[in-house]
């Protein structure tokens, strides 16, 4: 009787066929969640600029239609790997601004709308250019 050593090359072969099958399947999700990851840091930016909008209206009951308004900082300077500005607009409308390389928001923009109503302020996250599998939950 022989003894068999080793691997035979159909062995290998199904191997390598695994292996480039489940690679075609995760490189395009690891994609996608790396531009994800790029999109919330917009939403971490603009968590002290949406507190600004929100004191502004407990104070004064307007919302604000820029950043000076609002006592946030300039818009330029509110920025980040991935995010060219965060700024306050008509009606306390944030936008963040992103200024990836990366293709799927590279000069694209994400917008929260505040809404005033009985209990406080409610937000409406948007965007009608980045591809919403990209966006957050919230904002889908």
């Amino acid at each position: 009787m022989v003894q068999q050593r080793g691997f035979t090359l159909i062995e290998l072969m199904v191997v390598v066929g695994v292996i480039g099958i489940l690679t075609s399947v995760a490189v395009p999700v690891y994609k996608d969640y790396a531009v994800r990851a790029k999109v919330s840091e917009g939403l971490t930016l603009l968590t002290s600029t949406k507190l600004a909008v929100v004191e502004t209206w407990n104070t004064t009951g307007d919302l604000p239609n820029n950043n000076t308004e609002a006592g946030a900082a300039p818009a330029e300077t509110i920025a980040g790997d991935y995010v060219r500005s965060v700024s306050v607009g008509n009606g306390g409308t944030i936008t963040v601004a992103f200024s990836s390389e990366e293709p799927a928001i590279h000069n694209k923009s994400l917008s929260l709308v505040p809404t005033s109503g009985p209990g406080g302020i409610y937000w409406t996250c948007s965007s009608a250019d980045v591809q919403s599998r990209y966006l957050p939950p919230k904002c889908r």
